[in-house]
């Protein structure tokens, strides 16, 4: 187990948590060292301790507002039994949905790097249990009862599981098929954690937004800072052909998020959903996406210049050729 030994230490060198809080706030802790860590070792520049942060506080705010609406309606009665350990598990979740990110082999070192869907999800999901079995062991030898039981596993790994995305064959858009599996019952924490995940635009608007696109086409095509930094022309009309493509697949995907609200929150108590419409997702709207719009560059001919300011790259852009400025890629 990759990293049994680690997670023993960190324990051992802090004592034992007493309470479920102070475990989840322990499990916490060492998930963000480790995704610190991957972020320098895979050259990570969106799935990083901003992001993990980001849906942790995302998925507080849409608990915080549709929670006084669940009742014995919305859940089972172990829910209910269980509801104080929700944000709990809801923030435990959140920092550990992306916890690992592996990515398939590339084929060429200037394509962008490619995921199979799910396949870090389900790293990430036994990357966190490991961290908890270890935390039930040492209780067991000190005759205490495990922290998390098989239900707290049962519902950390159906949220994580809710984050996993697909893109859809007709329309090319990315969306998480666990909200739209009409066969199984949505849980109202899989719900928030999904809607959480990609409610950046909704919840934070349009230059958190931007923000959050720099870094996935930065971590998508790690090549790019180098080749910006080195000039090298026979790769920067490539260079241009991928920005301009993540500018369009941008505007779209604001497009399809605000499309398919109505259908994700569908479920949720009328007057939850009036909350999170008005007041949580208010950036949601058409104005919004008119504002994408106009900023948004749109034309094919759209020059790499005017791309790298859009992107807010520029930094790299004015560089002259110098290797050492490499190392200074990251947050």
């Amino acid at each position: 187990m990759d990293n049994f030994n680690q997670s023993d230490d960190a324990f051992q060198a802090s004592g034992l948590p007493k309470t479920f809080e102070q475990a989840v706030a322990k499990i916490i802790d060492i998930a963000l060292e480790e995704i610190d860590k991957q972020r320098v070792e895979k050259a990570l520049f969106y799935h990083t301790v901003t992001h993990a942060k980001a849906v942790k506080r995302r998925a507080r705010t849409i608990f915080n507002t549709i929670s006084p609406y669940i009742s014995k309606n919305n859940v089972d009665s172990l829910t209910l039994n269980k509801f104080e350990q929700f944000p709990h598990l809801l923030d435990l979740s959140a920092i550990c949905h992306d916890l690992v990110q592996n990515f398939l082999p590339p084929s060429h070192l200037q394509l962008p790097r490619q995921r199979q869907p799910g396949m870090s999800e389900k790293a990430s999901i036994e990357k966190v249990f490991e961290i908890i079995d270890v935390l039930n062991q040492q209780h067991q030898q000190t005759n205490k009862p495990p922290l998390f039981n098989a239900w707290h596993k049962q519902n950390i790994e159906e949220m994580i599981e809710a984050t996993i995305c697909l893109v859809e064959r007709d329309t090319g858009e990315l969306y998480q098929p666990a909200l739209y599996d009409t066969k199984k019952n949505l849980s109202f924490p899989r719900r928030i954690i999904a809607l959480a995940d990609l409610g950046c635009l909704g919840m934070e608007g349009i230059e958190a937004y931007r923000k959050e696109g720099k870094w996935v086409v930065l971590e998508e095509n790690p090549h790019i800072i180098p080749d910006l930094v080195n000039k090298n022309p026979t790769l920067l009309e490539s260079i241009r052909t991928r920005l301009f493509n993540r500018c369009n697949f941008q505007l779209s995907f604001a497009k399809s998020r605000l499309s398919r609200f109505s259908q994700e929150v569908a479920g949720l108590p009328e007057p939850a959903i009036e909350l999170l419409s008005s007041q949580v997702f208010k950036y949601l709207n058409s104005d919004t996406i008119t504002e994408l719009e106009e900023i948004t560059p749109q034309n094919p001919d759209t020059s790499l210049e005017e791309l790298v300011e859009f992107f807010d790259l520029g930094y790299w852009w004015n560089q002259e050729n110098n290797r050492d400025i490499i190392s200074d890629l990251r947050r």
